[in-house]
């Protein structure tokens, strides 16, 4: 799904991933600037740096037009029976404009080098966008016929989620703090924490949706650039998609499936990271289901090039998470595209398709200079006392 920030360390790979939209936008307009070959790092990385798929170029507005023209709202009406029930929530240019706003005062009263706090108050001026989520939910996710748990939802906007909120990173931490530990392999822990961290992105009310919003650097991004300050309107659409939730789904049995000229070229774990033995017995299945699947929506795929999450819930049973824009300098790095390269031949539809897993547990030195440092805090501390 399109799922989280800055790393740090003395010798971390180039990560445009953290390259900021605002300050990619920013560039833009100071003047011409060009795409760059995308760079590919044959390194473990952090669930922070697999949940970032913001554009990643230098690149003009044609890119950021395409980043937009993915999202769940170009696709929803032609795939519902594919994917979770969803509905669509109008985001209003003075919300946006909140939204951002509360962001930057967030950013300005933070020290440097220090993280954002979770959310504390919700601005007036979003008082009605929570009351028309509370209405979503109440009125299309109460109903016993749904397959979500009632009244349990995941939030987004159209183009991305709030995988990297503070709250929810809050949440996690709490109940991860709450469990023995002790005896578990790095593996476990991060398998655990990732396991929490999709959790607790689970939110039954507008206020809990809203709340994670505002403390995501993700929405505030998709939303500056969506918004022209100047005039005051939505420059893209963009909307919140309130969709059903589905306790099956579990970083076990998401894949991220590359998508070329409408062709699924290859398909990898999308918690690229994590080691799953049981997976390599049933490797082969999962790619077979997720090409048959892929033969049902292919023709009515927003973009061209994508990157595809899927659900593998069993023999013949998959469902579609997400559709990302894939473009060179658009989740072409590999907080992006995981277990592959953008370049390599396989993705590019140039060699035979290809199922891949991750064949060994994440060590210690391969983590704790790309992993996310409030990750590293969490996960890392026993190894490092």
């Amino acid at each position: 799904s399109d799922r989280v920030n800055n790393q740090s360390g003395t010798s971390k790979p180039t990560q445009l991933t953290d390259f900021s939209f605002s300050m990619f936008l920013s560039s833009i307009k100071a003047g011409g600037v060009h795409l760059k070959p995308a760079e590919t790092v044959d390194k473990t990385l952090s669930a922070a740096e697999l949940q970032r798929t913001e554009p990643d170029s230098d690149n003009s507005e044609e890119l950021t037009a395409y980043f937009f023209q993915a999202g769940v709202d170009k696709w929803y009406n032609q795939l519902k029976e594919c994917t979770f029930k969803s509905d669509f929530v109008l985001l209003l240019p003075d919300e946006v404009n909140s939204i951002i706003r509360n962001w930057k005062a967030l950013k300005d009263a933070t020290k440097e080098n220090s993280s954002i706090p979770p959310t504390k108050h919700i601005p007036d001026q979003l008082n009605s966008l929570v009351e028309r989520i509370d209405n979503s939910i109440q009125t299309h996710f109460h109903a016993s016929s749904t397959l979500s748990a009632q009244g349990k939802v995941f939030i987004k906007l159209s183009s991305r989620s709030p995988k990297d909120s503070k709250t929810i990173l809050k949440r996690a931490s709490e109940r991860y703090e709450k469990i023995d530990t002790s005896k578990y392999t790095l593996n476990d822990r991060l398998s655990l924490f990732s396991e929490l961290m999709l959790k607790c992105s689970c939110v039954s009310s507008g206020k809990e949706a809203v709340t994670i919003m505002l403390d995501s650097c993700r929405i505030a991004e998709d939303l500056m650039a969506a918004y022209s300050e100047d005039d005051h309107v939505l420059k893209y659409n963009v909307s919140i998609v309130v969709r059903g939730w589905d306790s099956r789904i579990s970083p076990k049995c998401e894949f991220r499936g590359f998508v070329i000229d409408r062709k699924l070229t290859c398909i990898g774990q999308y918690w690229h990271h994590l080691r799953f033995p049981e997976l390599d017995d049933i490797k082969e299945q999962v790619g077979k289901d997720c090409l048959e699947f892929f033969e049902t929506l292919k023709e009515h795929l927003p973009v061209p090039n994508a990157m595809l999450d899927f659900a593998w819930l069993g023999p013949g049973k998959v469902i579609l998470i997400e559709v990302n824009p894939l473009a060179d300098g658009l989740g072409s790095f590999r907080g992006s595209t995981g277990l592959f390269g953008y370049e390599e031949d396989v993705l590019q539809g140039k060699a035979s398709f290809e199922v891949r897993l991750c064949t060994k547990e994440a060590q210690k030195h391969e983590l704790q200079y790309v992993m996310d440092p409030e990750w590293r805090k969490i996960l890392l501390v026993d190894q490092e006392k």
